[in-house]
């Protein structure tokens, strides 16, 4: 199924990057549930009416991927008041920013390639414990309705999604394609963007956030070269068993209609 599938995008009041990962189709002919496991930017900022949507979609989990610098930031998931377990699983405790990559934040042309596979691949140093909590009760709580999110829903939460998408067996043309997604539906109020100034201490330019698929793809490749699978990184470096993504594979997918 196309990653521009009606259905993906959730608009909402108080975040612009937050879509359904449902509908991508398996190596295997299954498709991933709708409605299951969102992607998303920070959620501090939900209007009632989206936390009543969630409500409806039945979110109940929220991965927060960000450090407690930016929650503080850029505040915490709302959402909590009406019920969802807010669980902070941060890629990294502190997020700095190089001198290329705050030079970069002024150029949206240098700031897209500031983003490589060789930075994501150093974050998931820091990030396994986090990556094996969100994998491991994706695969053991049921029922559920669950979102992880960063700060822009591009690198860690990009990162998070490949990851997932790959363990359920969805094609790495697929995952390259939903990275993408976020150049489409990314973009900052001047209220945010003034925020995100202020927090990395740089001029952030509109329209600064490219998506290179081969950013994402390339990751998953130096996965390989270093652990020979994806599974196998999961399995021996974030203890996400061959049961666990078993699991989530059997509560995930579902039969093709």
């Amino acid at each position: 199924m196309s990653p521009n599938h009606p259905d993906r995008h959730v608009p909402l009041t108080g975040a612009q990057n937050f879509r359904d990962l449902g509908g991508y189709q398996a190596l295997d002919g299954r498709v991933l549930r709708w409605r299951m496991v969102y992607r998303a930017d920070a959620l501090g900022a939900l209007a009632d009416e989206d936390c009543e949507e969630l409500r409806d979609r039945g979110v109940s989990a929220v991965f927060d991927l960000r450090s407690v610098r930016e929650i503080d930031a850029f505040g915490s998931a709302v959402i909590r008041e009406h019920g969802a377990t807010v669980h902070h699983t941060p890629f990294r405790q502190e997020i700095e920013l190089t001198a290329e990559q705050m030079a970069a934040m002024r150029d949206p042309e240098r700031m897209r390639s500031a983003v490589s596979a060789e930075g994501y691949l150093g974050m998931l140093e820091d990030a396994k414990p986090s990556i094996g909590l969100v994998l491991r009760t994706l695969a053991e709580d049921q029922p559920y309705a669950a979102v992880f999110h960063c700060t822009g829903g591009k690198d860690r939460t990009g990162i998070m999604a490949a990851l997932l998408l790959e363990t359920l067996g969805v094609p790495r043309e697929t995952i390259g394609a939903d990275y993408e997604l976020t150049a489409k539906f990314l973009t900052f109020s001047e209220e945010r963007r003034a925020q995100m100034e202020a927090f990395f201490n740089v001029t952030f330019p509109q329209n600064a956030y490219g998506a290179d698929p081969e950013t994402i793809l390339g990751t998953l490749e130096g996965i390989d070269e270093r652990y020979e699978s994806v599974a196998r990184f999961l399995e021996e470096e974030c203890d996400v068993t061959e049961e666990h993504q078993e699991a989530l594979r059997e509560q995930l997918l579902a039969p093709a209609s």
